[in-house]
């Protein structure tokens, strides 16, 4: 295993995904292992409905426009910040 990738893996099971979307001032909604919210990357008003959801037993999360796979926590900073994965995954190291 490379080092980058495993910096990631790193990042990805000790950062949570949930508390950095909540730092980004996204109000999460939900019980149990799932919360939902209104996804900060469409413009304000496009979508009422909560489209981002966040799985807190895999700490990933997707929406049905820009991660409808899921991604990481490394794949979200990369994307609010729009930068690399690398410099995303040093960045939260």
């Amino acid at each position: 295993m490379s080092r980058r990738r495993g910096t990631s893996v790193e990042v990805e099971a000790t950062v949570s995904v949930a508390r950095l979307v909540a730092d980004l001032g996204v109000r999460l909604q939900g019980r149990g292992s799932q919360r939902e919210a209104l996804c900060p990357f469409h413009p304000a008003g496009q979508d009422p409905r909560p489209r981002l959801t966040i799985d807190l037993s895999s700490n990933r999360w997707s929406c049905p426009s820009c991660a409808p796979e899921g991604a990481s926590v490394v794949e979200l900073v990369a994307k609010a910040e729009a930068i690399s994965r690398t410099h995303a995954a040093a960045k939260l190291k």
